[in-house]
């Protein structure tokens, strides 16, 4: 009997999936819960697993490809694993065609009702060893999507590599550690590379955290390859994934996953909401001295305290204030939707693209927590661990690249929020404080608010609020 497995529906909201890779292939045996793909979403990457035992017919979409919620995923055979399950007890052929027709009718626990006749057969036979079990590894691999996905880059076939996390969890570092001890460079093709003064390669290099010995460059690629590989005609070799650098110096890289998603969703946001900016400068210099003055007093517990709790400390302060920044604009009802609860998104770069996780509920924590809570999520995010609920609820975000530069940055809406908050860069500038030049430091923080819902002067009004709570920070302790 085969089973067709639908693409379940993973969580409010999600409509449609996008594979990024199978865990399996046709032919595979697999255990119930074993994974079988990940699938990508507007919110999150999640690992599906197998609703039942059985052995792979068909996989029904390839990476890269797109499928709603509901459409046939895998099809699984699941009378190989009932004639696996039973053929060690040799029932009669009348309690094999019951099995097989009960099976048939459940369709949803086929293996209980096999184990049900299978006892009552073993019970008039003698015991028998069990079966052969297949020679690929059954049991589901625990790793992290990043984690399998480094893997896939680096070559790693995932179920060789041992675990040392938690449970047994297999960890980045072990992927990188199997690697640099099982892989070895290949022999450059000679391409006429474009001419650089610095190796591509190390770039990279330095982010996977590789030995040099690991990979060798190849025009502006890194090629990994097993070791078994390295001695086949290196032009014909399937390691070589990346697309190459062609005759004009050009080389093209799909534009898909979740890079693909954030084209997808601010195009989108850009043409449907009517954007305007709004642009405060605001005098931090006592907010510096204050998280100065903190920072000894958290760093003995491992707690890094950035500017950004106490930032979103203030903007609640503004949000409750102005209770139209905290809303969404429901366009089919034509209504705004105004929120009780604070629940304040966060752009985090990532090496897959800009991720917005959801810190819920800031206004019942102090910086303190904020600023534990503020790491561990945005770790999260950089190790693809994230899940639905880190992602969802959002009322308003901030996007905070001070830390990298820049004056002045206007981003764009997460809609359906109506408003996003821009942190830019403290500097030292000269400003005018009781009628003299003083250096102080200093911020722009610009808003981007919906035109729809938000004028001008009520948006001047909530910046002027934000920027008199971290003019004077101290009662941010308090908050």
């Amino acid at each position: 009997m085969h089973y067709a497995f639908k693409l379940p529906d993973i969580g409010e909201g999600v409509a449609e999936g996008e594979i990024v890779q199978w865990l399996v292939t046709p032919g595979d045996w697999v255990e119930e819960d074993q994974t079988l793909v990940e699938v990508m979403t507007d919110k999150v990457t999640a690992e599906i697993p197998s609703p039942m035992r059985g052995r792979v017919v068909s996989l029904h979409a390839k990476p890269g490809e797109r499928l709603p919620v509901g459409q046939v995923l895998v099809t699984l055979d699941t009378e190989a694993a009932v004639s696996e399950s039973t053929s060690a007890a040799e029932p009669a052929p009348s309690l094999t065609l019951q099995v097989t027709s009960s099976a048939c009718a459940a369709n949803a626990q086929p293996e209980a009702t096999v184990k049900t006749a299978a006892e009552t057969a073993q019970s008039h036979l003698p015991a028998e060893p069990e079966p052969a079990l297949p020679s690929r590894p059954l049991g589901r691999v625990l790793a992290t999507p990043a984690t399998r996905r480094l893997a896939h880059d680096l070559g790693v076939e995932i179920q060789q590599v041992s675990g040392t996390g938690p449970n047994g969890r297999v960890t980045q570092e072990d992927v990188r550690h199997w690697a640099a001890n099982h892989l070895v460079e290949v022999t450059p093709i000679s391409l006429d590379p474009v001419p650089s003064e610095t190796d591509p390669s190390d770039a990279v290099l330095e982010r996977l955290q590789l030995p040099q010995s690991v990979a060798h460059s190849i025009g502006s690629e890194v090629v990994l390859a097993d070791a078994d590989a390295a001695s086949e005609d290196t032009a014909d070799s399937p390691v070589l994934r990346a697309p190459l650098v062609d005759a004009n110096g050009e080389q093209r890289v799909p534009f898909s996953g979740v890079r693909r998603r954030i084209a997808e969703h601010l195009t989108e946001v850009k043409q449907r909401v009517p954007h305007f900016a709004y642009v405060e400068e605001v005098d931090v210099t006592d907010l510096v001295n204050l998280r100065q003055q903190l920072k000894p007093l958290v760093k003995a517990e491992g707690i890094p305290l950035t500017y950004l709790p106490f930032m979103m400390k203030a903007v609640v302060s503004g949000l409750k204030a102005y209770p139209a920044f905290n809303s969404s604009y429901d366009e089919r009802q034509q209504e705004l939707v105004l929120k009780h609860h604070y629940h304040l998104g966060v752009a985090v770069e990532t090496e897959q693209g800009l991720l917005v996780p959801v810190l819920h509920d800031v206004d019942q924590k102090p910086i303190r927590q904020l600023a534990i809570e503020l790491r561990d999520l945005s770790e999260r995010a950089r190790t693809g661990r994230l899940t639905l609920e880190d992602t969802r609820g959002g009322t308003f975000t901030i996007s905070s690249i001070g830390s990298i530069g820049g004056m002045i940055g206007i981003p764009i809406i997460n809609h359906p929020e109506v408003a996003i908050l821009a942190v830019n860069k403290i500097a030292k500038r000269p400003a005018v404080v009781n009628d003299a030049i003083a250096i102080r430091q200093m911020l722009y923080l610009t808003l981007a608010a919906d035109h729809r819902v938000i004028d001008g002067a009520v948006a001047a009004r909530f910046m002027n609020h934000v920027k008199d709570v971290l003019e004077a920070p101290a009662q941010l302790l308090w908050a």
